[in-house]
């Protein structure tokens, strides 16, 4: 069974290093959980996480990155 949860968080900082630290934080230990297959961590209003979404669809539809045709 797969569940997709959609979680939003606000931040109450005057410090942006403190908001990045949390992020990363959070972001590490999503990480490290085994059920967690994907996630995306964008502000509001970014698209960040619409492309991070798309970056991994398209990896697992085409595989890893493609590789240059014009390199030697």
């Amino acid at each position: 069974m797969t569940t997709e949860l959609t979680v939003s968080i606000t931040l109450a900082s005057d410090d942006p290093r403190e908001t990045t630290r949390f992020e990363d934080r959070l972001r590490d230990w999503l990480d490290h959980q085994p059920g967690v297959a994907g996630m995306a961590i964008a502000d509001r209003g970014n698209d960040a996480a619409t492309e991070t979404i798309w970056r991994a669809a398209r990896k697992a539809t085409f595989g890893p990155a493609l590789k240059n045709p014009f390199a030697p």
